[in-house]
């Protein structure tokens, strides 16, 4: 960002990106993705999460879909 951009400007120039994430019988370690993934410094707004399930055995799903806006 230069001096003369403001936020807003800056905003302007945003590309909104899509996140897939793809996991079978990762519950253990689910959580720990997808808040690192919130943690980005990418405006939220701009961001698209894809969450699949591949027929896990655990309870991954259950975990994903808490996560549903």
């Amino acid at each position: 960002m230069s001096e003369n951009q403001t936020m807003d400007e800056l905003n302007n120039d945003v590309q909104t990106v899509s996140l897939g994430v793809v996991a079978y019988n990762e519950e253990p370690v689910i959580d720990q993705i997808l808040n690192d993934i919130a943690k980005q410094d990418y405006p939220h707004e701009y961001m698209e999460i894809i969450l699949v399930d591949s027929d896990s055995e655990d309870g991954t799903k259950a975990k994903m879909e808490m996560y549903q806006d």
